[in-house]
């Protein structure tokens, strides 16, 4: 039994520190971080569950959920509840595999270059000699540097350069999923896809 006492947000200090930045930067006239925290931190994992869902039901796709026995204490009240968490999917070809984490890191692709114009327009009215603008060269760097890493994990879909692990369900069909190799471990794709970095 896991238990609850706090807002979920209090848990992960890292969210909390990258959120207050960028809303220090809206102080500053970048919304441009904001935005790229809210559309891959909120938006994309809501659009990635929804079409797995969807491709789960086409009998495409099968969903490995965890389920875990929570205790929440909202207000003093002891709440018991059930939650799932989303593990990595599988596929029912290495093809469709291949197909929709294309699609996925495309979309977060997008999601960068969009948020690099965003900078790019906004820093034209900010002082370059200024704290604001040094502020938005640090910005540049970490959003070329994140768009430099999506690049490099497209490439290695493309050449298939990634882990694609054979899992076998109970009612003995053949399932694919895959897997990141960073530094000897093996990183679900699903986990890079839904990530901020």
């Amino acid at each position: 039994m896991n238990y609850q006492t706090t807002a979920l947000w209090f848990y992960n200090p890292y969210i909390l520190i990258v959120l207050a930045l960028c809303l220090g930067c809206v102080f500053l006239g970048l919304t441009s971080p904001l935005f790229y925290i809210i559309m891959t931190g909120v938006i994309l994992p809501v659009v990635v569950s929804m079409r797995l869902h969807t491709l789960s039901e086409a009998g495409n796709a099968w969903l490995i959920k965890e389920r875990s026995e929570w205790m929440l204490y909202l207000t003093a009240i002891p709440i018991q509840e059930q939650r799932s968490t989303l593990n990595n999917p599988c596929f029912s070809s290495p093809e469709r595999l291949k197909q929709f984490y294309l699609r996925g890191f495309g979309g977060k692709l997008a999601i960068q270059v969009v948020a690099l114009v965003m900078l790019f327009n906004q820093g034209k009215e900010i002082e370059l000699m200024s704290f604001a603008g040094l502020v938005e060269g640090i910005l540049v760097c970490l959003l070329v540097i994140l768009l430099a890493s999506t690049f490099r994990t497209l490439s290695q879909i493309r050449k298939q350069q990634w882990d694609i692990q054979t899992v076998t369900s109970k009612a003995g069909t053949q399932w694919y999923q895959a897997f990141f190799l960073n530094k000897q471990r093996a990183q679900p794709a699903l986990n890079k896809l839904c990530s901020l970095v």
